[in-house]
C-alpha cells in the first residue's frame, strides 16, 4: 500500500495506517520515495515541501532559521551593540518626554530578564529606529547565537 505526503503538514500518510483518514490534498508518493527520503533524514538532510508539493530533501544550512521570540537582555544588548544600533537605542530612550514612558522604556531597555519579539516596547523602538520586522526578525536570530 502507497505512501502519501502532505506539503502543509510537512506529514506522511499510509494508507494502512490511516485508511480513512489521509488528509484532503495528500499526494501518493509510493514506498521507494518514502524509504529514501527517511534515508536521506537519517544522513543529516531535511525533508520539506518542494515546490510541487511533494517532499524533497536539502541541507539544513538551505533552511531558514527560525526567529526566536525570547532573548535574554544581554543577548540583546549585545545584538544591538553589534549592529551599531546602540547609541541610537539610548538616545530614543533619552528623548522620550513623558516620564511615565521612560521609566517603562527604561525598565524595558535595562531591567528585564528577557525580551520579548512582540514587546510593545520594542515594537515602538524598531518604528523609531526605522527597522522592518525583517530587521528585527534578524537581530532576534543574531541575538540568540550570542552567548553572554
Amino acid at each position: 500500500m502507497p505512501w502519501f505526503y502532505l506539503a502543509a503538514a510537512n506529514g506522511f500518510y499510509h494508507s494502512d495506517l490511516h485508511a480513512d483518514a489521509i488528509p484532503p490534498g495528500a499526494k501518493e508518493i509510493g514506498d521507494a520515495l518514502h524509504a529514501q527520503l527517511l534515508q536521506g533524514q537519517a544522513d543529516g538532510l531535511c525533508i520539506q515541501p518542494g515546490a510541487d508539493g511533494l517532499p524533497v530533501l536539502v541541507p539544513r544550512s538551505a533552511l531558514a532559521p527560525t526567529v526566536p521570540q525570547k532573548i535574554s537582555r544581554a543577548q540583546g544588548r549585545a545584538a544591538l551593540f553589534r549592529a551599531g544600533l546602540w547609541p541610537q537605542v539610548l538616545a530614543y530612550v533619552a528623548a522620550i518626554e513623558d516620564p511615565a514612558d521612560q521609566f517603562e522604556a527604561d525598565n524595558a531597555l535595562n531591567h528585564t530578564t528577557d525580551w520579548e519579539r512582540q514587546s510593545p516596547f520594542l515594537k515602538r523602538s524598531a518604528q523609531h529606529l526605522g527597522l522592518t520586522e525583517a530587521d528585527m526578525d534578524q537581530l532576534f536570530i543574531t541575538a540568540s547565537q550570542i552567548v553572554p
